[in-house]
């Protein structure tokens, strides 16, 4: 079977469609950048070419409001949490060949290729015109399902519900649900609680600290920034998840040393603040209760 051909670059009108790439899409070209530049790094976190391949050929073309708030202290942190999150992929799909991935609103990300999961079941889920475009890079590996749909329609939830247990599904919602209303993602919690019980889910809190100078940026692009938790520890409680593992900055430099080297002996001290560094926000993870 066919293989997908990621090292390629983009036909003209593909790169027309990206021109036009506006609100939240547009900020996973945020993300697409921070790795290719960390695939680049000395000290790099992760190896990513498929990244630094795709903006390798885009880089004239990205939208100037999307260059125009691109930062290295964006850059750092943009990989420190891919880091992090695909450690906790690794850890779970390494626990049983029967363990899926679910990317909710995958826009350009390049987990699988950098993961090199060959048989977990693995699924991207986007609108329609994104998927669109990561299929122009080849035909999907057996494995890789591409799911059209906004991830506020329940269908897909459905969906998967008929084909995997949900408790062998992790669900990742990387730098996304906070670009939408409090109450929408509520309601999204509560159909994963009715669809997909006992699943699995890693997914960003913007802390108090960061949504002011995190909301220039994101409306420049048209991607308000709707809400944030004055506390991270807040999380579990108003969305009505279990807390699993402490996927926090702090957390995971102190269980990843090397990690550390990344960042500037003040940042590290900040960080190690508990009261500063739970105000930051971080990336939660948790078990959609059973009701049972």
């Amino acid at each position: 079977m066919a293989t997908p051909h990621p090292w390629d670059v983009p036909s003209a009108d593909f790169t027309t469609v990206m021109l036009a790439l506006s609100g939240i899409p547009a900020t996973s070209l945020w993300g697409l950048r921070a790795r290719a530049e960390e695939h680049m790094h000395p000290k790099a976190l992760f190896q990513d070419p498929v990244a630094a391949a795709w903006y390798r050929g885009w880089a004239p073309h990205v939208p100037p409001e999307v260059n125009r708030w691109y930062t290295p202290a964006l850059q750092q942190g943009i990989a420190l949490r891919t880091a992090i999150l695909d450690q906790a992929a690794s850890e779970w799909l390494a626990q049983s060949s029967e363990h899926g991935l679910v990317e909710l609103g995958c826009g350009f990300s390049t987990r699988f290729f950098r993961l090199s999961m060959p048989s977990h079941p693995w699924y991207e889920l986007d609108l329609p015109d994104i998927l669109a475009m990561r299929r122009r890079w080849g035909e999907m590996p057996e494995n890789l399902h591409l799911l059209e749909s906004s991830v506020f329609d329940t269908r897909w939830m459905q969906t998967l519900a008929t084909t995997h247990p949900p408790d062998q599904l992790l669900l990742v919602a990387e730098g996304l649900l906070m670009y939408f209303p409090l109450a929408q993602v509520r309601a999204f919690f509560a159909d994963l609680q009715r669809y997909l019980p006992g699943a699995r889910i890693a997914f960003d809190v913007m802390g108090g600290l960061n949504i002011e100078a995190a909301q220039d940026p994101a409306e420049d692009v048209h991607a308000t920034i709707h809400w944030g938790l004055p506390h991270l520890r807040d999380a579990p409680r108003v969305f009505g998840i279990r807390p699993l593992a402490d996927l926090t900055l702090a957390a995971q430099l102190r269980q990843h040393p090397a990690w550390a080297k990344r960042i500037s002996p003040l940042q590290r001290w900040l960080i190690s603040l508990p009261w500063l560094s739970a105000r930051m926000g971080g990336t939660l993870y948790g078990s959609i209760p059973t009701g049972q």
